[in-house]
């Protein structure tokens, strides 16, 4: 048998990073303690797949680490990813990436272990908004949000698809604020004013432009109209 772990990325925009690394532990060391042949590394893309491939390669570069050496620790692992998997000679990428996949827990309120700015995007305005979650929950979120994102600028990434890499987490950060956003007006009651439904409108019509070019970079046509399909809701809904 081997064992089978994964990403964590599903049922999240920007990852869930610590998850991950539970994850991906916790498997190595009942493999190597059961006799298991193998260690199966999975990504996921349930309910949409709105992260991108560079999201889920902390959890790749994860699986890599602790498949190998189940005591490992975490030390130095944003440095690695830094060097093995992003390629940025400014070493910023690394933290941005480990960093962007834990404010899943900035909001304080997961729901059953997806992130609840996944569910701020997935649901619809009645659902959207999960128990617990309350506004400054989502105000210090998004300003955790920009804090993360503001490297983002500074890297320089060395590998050949580095310009994409950027591009993805990018429109990554843009979703997360949108989530942010959209629960705030909800939990405000502005939805219903025009110029915040615009303001919504206008970049969520931003973040589908650049999702579906994102998309058509690295995976087939196939599964794009059902990944996009909630997002285009979400703006048809802004714009009634």
């Amino acid at each position: 048998f081997c064992v089978v772990p994964g990403t964590s990325a599903w049922y999240s925009l920007g990852g869930r990073t610590d998850t991950c690394l539970a994850n991906q532990r916790l498997a190595s060391r009942a493999g190597r303690d059961h006799g298991a042949i193998g260690y199966v590394n999975t990504d996921w893309g349930d309910k949409g797949h709105w992260h991108y491939y560079a999201i889920s390669e902390v959890g790749w570069a994860a699986g890599a680490a602790w498949a190998w050496n189940g005591d490992g620790d975490e030390d130095g692992f944003t440095r690695a990813l830094d060097l093995h998997v992003y390629g940025d000679a400014a070493g910023h990428m690394g933290r941005l990436a480990y960093t962007l996949g834990n404010i899943y827990k900035v909001v304080g309120t997961t729901v059953r272990g997806a992130s609840a700015l996944f569910h701020l995007i997935l649901d619809a305005d009645e659902t959207a908004v999960p128990d617990g979650v309350a506004a400054e929950d989502l105000k210090r979120t998004r300003a955790s949000i920009d804090e993360v994102m503001s490297s983002l600028p500074h890297v320089r990434l060395t590998r050949d698809d580095g310009d994409l890499v950027v591009k993805e987490f990018a429109n990554t950060g843009r979703l997360m604020r949108h989530a942010c956003d959209r629960g705030l007006a909800l939990l405000n009651g502005t939805m219903a004013r025009g110029e915040v439904r615009r303001r919504l409108a206008s970049v969520m019509d931003t973040i589908l432009t650049d999702y579906r070019w994102l998309w058509r970079a690295r995976n087939r046509e196939g599964g794009l109209s059902d990944s996009a399909r909630v997002l285009e809701e979400r703006l048809a809904g802004y714009r009634i």
